[in-house]
């Protein structure tokens, strides 16, 4: 009996022993879907939902996979930007936001992810150029909440702001 067991237990290790590792689930998952604009669009989904929940760190990990696997993937890019702009990073946030512009020319909330990036930058809490009728019906808040705010700039530097608004508009 004891030479059975012996016996058993030798091929139960030998047959372990050729068995190839069993790879990480992620790898597995990886191997079987080779499209790589599909592993693109799954982590980018993925880093879609960290962005909602405000964990930037997580979502800016994801939106880099992403990019890996889809170099010109612009939403991708411009959802980076939304997340380093979250993180305290306005300048890395324009940066994605130009090469998010960059593979689509006509994307934009690119251009106004760009533009509000631009705003933080310098510290202005403007209400964006889609409020300017509500800017114009209420000037008296708008000049108001601007100069007294949270920043407290002059009026010269809203001028010239908006002046150069203008100007990008045009």
């Amino acid at each position: 009996m004891k030479n059975v067991c012996k016996k058993l237990a030798l091929i139960l290790s030998l047959i372990l022993l050729n068995t190839p590792a069993v790879p990480a689930e992620q790898s597995i998952q990886q191997d079987l879907i080779q499209d790589r604009t599909v592993l693109a669009k799954e982590y980018f989904n993925i880093g879609s939902s960290f962005l909602k929940l405000k964990k930037y760190q997580d979502a800016i990990e994801n939106f880099d996979i992403a990019i890996k696997y889809d170099p010109s993937y612009a939403s991708a890019y411009n959802s980076k930007g939304i997340a380093l702009d979250g993180f305290g990073k306005p300048l890395e946030a324009i940066e994605n936001f130009n090469i998010a512009i960059k593979y689509n020319t006509s994307y934009a909330s690119a251009y106004n992810n760009k533009a509000v990036s631009y705003i933080d930058q310098i510290g202005i809490k403007f209400y964006s150029l889609r409020f300017k009728k509500w800017m114009h019906l209420n000037a008296q808040d708008f000049l108001h909440e601007f100069y007294t705010g949270k920043h407290g700039f002059k009026i010269q530097q809203l001028w010239e702001f908006l002046i150069n608004s203008a100007l990008l508009e045009g």
